[in-house]
């Protein structure tokens, strides 16, 4: 069995907290719900509590299991690659695990729960386009800011002074130094194009309704976020990426659909990876 580091012990350790965190939430609100406190929407419209339909929360469970298995598998597969630059395999193959994740999601929504995907996932008309186009290039350049400022802190304040260096994540350091073009090519690919439509439709499309139907909007929040940023593998990214987790569920709330925060994460990721082609490595979330 090959042994973690330090680092993504942490990891590890903050998604099971996530696994334990989750029977409490449910139950907590099962028993006292809206009896304490009102914890409607974000917009404050009424919902039910616990549904009475349990398959999307067991469905969501299940991937919460997969993802942290995701996560052990990131500490693995910097073991492996340690000491050698990734090659267009490596690459593929990460591709190929996202995008069959991806596809079994839809099949699970659409060919077994026979929903409507266009209107589960929010698509806006041409119009409506128009008015979010703008508002994503806000979003962002907030998002940057919120996000490289707690990089910044957390990787240059708060870890090193409990003893941890936190290392940039694999992926983000080969886009910076492989000087295999292709490789490069494909990994911008996969940051701006691939991940922004599996991650958000897994996470603030999927796991985040279910999770607010079976809970609450602060927890289901909250539990997507810290989720997210720990799947990314690496402890520089864990609060950066937790904190633009935050953001996307409220650009997801406030627009209801993925339209928005696929705009958001895609820009986001373009212009992260536009700075590491042309900058190297800054202090990375």
């Amino acid at each position: 069995m090959t042994a973690v580091t330090a680092s993504h012990q942490i990891l590890l350790d903050v998604v099971q907290c996530l696994l334990w965190a989750l029977p409490l939430g449910l139950l907590a609100h099962h028993w006292f719900g809206e009896r304490v406190i009102s914890l409607a929407g974000w917009d404050g419209r009424p919902r039910p509590g616990v549904p009475s339909d349990y398959t999307d929360l067991v469905v969501a469970v299940g991937l919460i299991f997969l993802l942290r298995w995701q996560v052990v598998q990131a500490g693995v597969m910097g073991e492996r690659v340690t000491g050698r630059d990734l090659g267009v395999e490596d690459v593929v193959a990460s591709v190929f695990g996202q995008v069959v994740m991806w596809m079994g999601l839809l099949f699970y929504l659409r060919g077994l729960r026979r929903r409507g995907l266009t209107a589960w996932l929010g698509l806006p008309d041409a119009r409506r386009l128009a008015v979010l186009a703008p508002l994503a290039v806000v979003w962002t350049v907030l998002a940057g800011v919120v996000v490289y400022g707690a990089a910044w802190l957390m990787n240059t304040k708060v870890w090193p002074s409990l003893g941890f260096e936190p290392a940039a994540q694999d992926i983000v350091r080969e886009l910076a130094e492989n000087p295999n073009l292709m490789v490069r090519g494909m990994i911008i690919l996969a940051a701006c194009v691939v991940a922004p439509v599996v991650e958000e439709t897994l996470f603030r499309g999927f796991l985040y309704p279910a999770l607010r139907q079976g809970t609450d909007a602060p927890f289901a929040t909250i539990f997507t976020a810290v989720l997210f940023g720990a799947v990314h593998g690496t402890l520089a990214g864990l609060v950066p990426l937790a904190l633009l987790g935050v953001m996307l569920v409220l650009a997801y709330e406030w627009s209801r659909g993925l339209a928005l925060p696929v705009a958001i994460h895609a820009l986001f990721n373009v212009l992260s990876s536009a700075s590491l082609w042309t900058n190297g490595l800054p202090v990375e979330p």
